[in-house]
């Protein structure tokens, strides 16, 4: 299936494309787990209701993911966002929100980028264009 975005090619194959909306799925799940388990980890119910409002927007942002691009805006907001959720602590690392959003969220999205990446180097050495500039979705005819 190849998408464009800024006049580049963008290939996500089905593998990928299982593994945004297995990522969409966990952010859905972790909405629901937080509203369960908040006390666990020292939160507030009020702050778990903001919490799982801001999981299911994230959801809803990693399912409408279409471009390399976008990925990549999307890792570095859930990034940022896990960041936040760090000073919710659970006794047990197992349990901890953060380890759940880099297993079920980030690495999946992380792989997709880094498989793109090494696709569109590929591309860049057989056209000619240099490896940055197609990476980054730029090209001459821009």
């Amino acid at each position: 299936m190849v998408y464009m975005y800024g006049g580049s090619s963008v290939i996500f194959n089905s593998t990928h494309l299982l593994s945004i909306q297995n990522a969409a799925k966990h952010a859905q799940y972790m909405a629901e787990v937080v509203n369960y388990y908040h006390h666990d980890h020292g939160c507030s119910q009020e702050q778990a209701q903001e919490i799982s409002r801001q999981f299911r927007a994230l959801a809803v942002k990693i399912s409408q993911i279409d471009s390399l691009y976008d990925l990549k805006i999307i890792y570095q907001v859930v990034t940022v966002f896990t960041q936040q959720l760090s000073r919710f602590k659970h006794r047990e690392r197992n349990y901890s929100w953060e380890r759940e959003i880099r297993k079920g969220i980030l690495d999946p999205l992380n792989t997709c980028i880094a498989v793109e990446k090494n696709f569109q180097r590929r591309v860049a050495l057989m056209t000619g264009e240099p490896a940055s500039a197609t990476v980054m979705g730029l090209s001459d005819s821009e």
